[in-house]
């Protein structure tokens, strides 16, 4: 009988003699494994039934689980966090979509620096033509992403034309700067990638971004 808080026995093991089943170590790393794929797959299902919220969450769960778990392979990786951002950025949820690519730049950069794992599928970093490709599908992600942001906040110049008091609007933009600004923090737990020095250099992308295209413009 397993013991409670355990990992499950993988089904090969029911075939197997005592001295050859896996250690605890080993069905736990599977078990893992099986358990991020179900979130992959219910992520594809919630997107074909145009769920899209579900299927934005449990892709996002997919990718953080990956990376805690060093089961993905650079690009591939870049590019579904990258797709995910287009989410956010409909939802007109800047922080979050810049987070996504900013994720998406770094492990991006990782191509060819990591040691090859059982998930990786093809080596793309060894294709210039197709690593040129995925870098250019990451760079119109951004691009959407400041346009998007650049119209919103023309939108919010447009909203707020009814106050002509220069300094009550300095003050209206302060305020809500700081109402923004606690809420994203806030937000921000829920979705962040990574930790240690993968977490830094994804938050060292984020503040160039938004000094290059500001938070509100």
């Amino acid at each position: 009988m397993k013991e409670i808080g355990s990992p499950p026995l993988d089904p090969t093991e029911h075939f197997l003699p005592e001295e050859e089943k896996l250690t605890e170590q080993e069905r736990s790393k599977r078990f893992e494994k099986v358990y991020t794929h179900n979130l992959y797959y219910l992520a594809q299902v919630y997107q074909h039934m145009e769920v899209f919220e579900r299927a934005a969450h449990y892709c996002h769960s997919t990718l953080k689980r990956q990376l805690e778990h060093n089961a993905y392979q650079p690009i591939e990786w870049a590019i579904n966090a990258a797709t995910l951002s287009q989410f956010y950025i409909n939802k007109l949820c800047f922080m979050e979509a810049r987070h996504c690519l900013s994720a998406a730049n770094v492990i991006f950069g990782q191509t060819g620096k990591n040691p090859t794992t059982e998930d990786t599928t093809e080596a793309e970093g060894d294709v210039p033509e197709l690593h040129h490709q995925r870098k250019g599908e990451i760079a119109r992600c951004w691009i959407k992403y400041c346009l998007t942001l650049m119209q919103n906040a023309q939108q919010s110049m447009q909203d707020n034309i009814g106050e002509l008091d220069l300094d009550k609007q300095s003050e209206l933009r302060a305020l809500r700067k700081k109402e923004l600004d606690e809420e994203e923090n806030v937000r921000k737990k829920a979705v962040q990638f990574g930790t240690g020095e993968l977490c830094d250099a994804i938050s060292a992308v984020e503040e160039k971004a938004q000094f290059h295209c500001g938070t509100y413009l």
